[in-house]
């Protein structure tokens, strides 16, 4: 069975834009093939907003893009040094690319742009609370806190996670700066 999916360009557009005018600092995710619209296409609509950060779910889709986007662009898969094909990639990759880091045990060395992960309630991957401060949070590199939620719990349940994680985020940016 075939399925064909037609999408009005202007309205597509003008509701783009409505979002973007809505969530400051919004940060567009372009995964796989984009539902079908290609990643090629995605970042090109991406641009016409003049967005300065977009994200990925793959080192291997941000190596596809590198080119295209000439901003910053977030690499959700955590960074693994274990992974060799793509710790491979990631070294050919500029400090436009913000690695996610999941793992202390990673190999990151620290020295490029990251975002923390930190481990929810998913449990699937990330930093533990009590491992934040054993990072640099005052790194200029640090772009920001990741947190993988759980599809299966209430809009609450993931509030409550969430301030949980920027609480102790905020306590420990202030311990690790001012130690």
């Amino acid at each position: 069975m075939t399925i064909y999916l037609e999408v009005n360009k202007e309205k597509f557009r003008a509701h783009q834009k409505n979002v973007k005018s809505t969530f400051q600092n919004l940060v567009p995710v372009l995964k796989g093939n984009g539902y079908g619209f290609g990643l090629n296409n995605l970042v090109n609509e991406v641009k016409l907003l003049n967005i300065k950060t977009i994200a990925v779910g793959t080192v291997f889709e941000a190596s596809q893009i590198k080119d295209l986007y000439p901003h910053e662009i977030l690499v959700l898969e955590p960074y693994s040094q274990a992974d060799e094909l793509a710790k491979k990639v990631f070294d050919n990759l500029d400090n436009r690319f913000v690695r996610t880091v999941s793992s202390l045990a990673s190999g990151f060395s620290f020295s490029s742009p990251f975002v923390v992960e930190g481990l929810t309630s998913t449990n699937r991957f990330g930093i533990k609370k009590n491992e934040i401060l054993k990072i640099d949070l005052a790194s200029k590199n640090l772009r920001g806190l990741a947190l993988h939620l759980p599809i299966n719990k209430s809009d609450e349940a993931k509030l409550e996670e969430i301030v949980d994680w920027l609480n102790h985020w905020q306590l420990f940016q202030k311990i690790k700066i001012f130690s």
